[in-house]
């Protein structure tokens, strides 16, 4: 396919009024003739949306909403720290469905009043398509059930639960992994189990 559709792109990219852009999963999973003829020789790497980049996304999904109110700030934020890894077309969905969730409420008013969106609602049941078919470990375990180990703990929290402004505003890196070692039962596990819990993270088990 690419070696039929070379001349194509080659003489589309030599127009000036043409632009040819393309768009894939991986940069290398491009044929290596596009890559190394000047043809699309600047790769612009998409991640997934941040906090702020989040919080952005959502508040303008929810602006298009006309039918219903849009949620406080508090609910904003809320919905924010829980989408950690969500796309944004994860985000326009969860969006899409608080919008169906109020709108039935709306329904069954006696008032007919519009309701308020609930961006909690939207998520109940909602698995981000990088998540999709990968079973998450749900851990009911708190900080208050750990015994001892509190610099490790205050370490942790220092780490996770700050906010990632304050690292903004210091020339440092911000933390972006932490490693637990130590013999069978010195309490690694446990302590994995109420990050998950305490911070709102997503926690993948594996063993081996």
């Amino acid at each position: 396919m690419c070696d039929s559709n070379w001349p194509v792109f080659a003489t589309a990219s030599s127009k000036k009024s043409v632009a040819v852009v393309a768009t894939a999963r991986e940069a290398q999973s491009m044929h290596p003739l596009l890559r190394t003829c000047g043809l699309f020789d600047r790769p612009i790497a998409l991640s997934l949306p941040d906090a702020v980049a989040r919080e952005c996304i959502l508040r303008g999904l929810v602006n298009r909403a006309e039918a219903v109110y849009p949620p406080t700030d508090e609910q904003v934020q809320g919905a924010v720290q829980k989408t950690e890894g969500f796309s944004v077309r994860d985000l326009t969905q969860v969006v899409d469905r608080a919008v169906h969730h109020a709108t039935i409420r709306t329904r069954q008013s006696t008032t007919q009043d519009r309701m308020s969106l609930d961006l909690l609602a939207g998520l109940e049941g909602f698995t981000p398509a990088a998540l999709r078919g990968v079973e998450l470990f749900k851990s009911s375990v708190q900080w208050s059930d750990i015994g001892g180990l509190h610099d490790i703990r205050q370490t942790l929290k220092d780490t996770l639960e700050l906010p990632t402004k304050l690292y903004a505003a210091a020339p440092i890196k911000l933390p972006s992994g932490l490693l637990l070692f130590g013999p069978p039962g010195c309490g690694k596990t446990l302590l994995a189990n109420a990050v998950a819990n305490e911070c709102g993270l997503n926690f993948i088990s594996v063993k081996g």
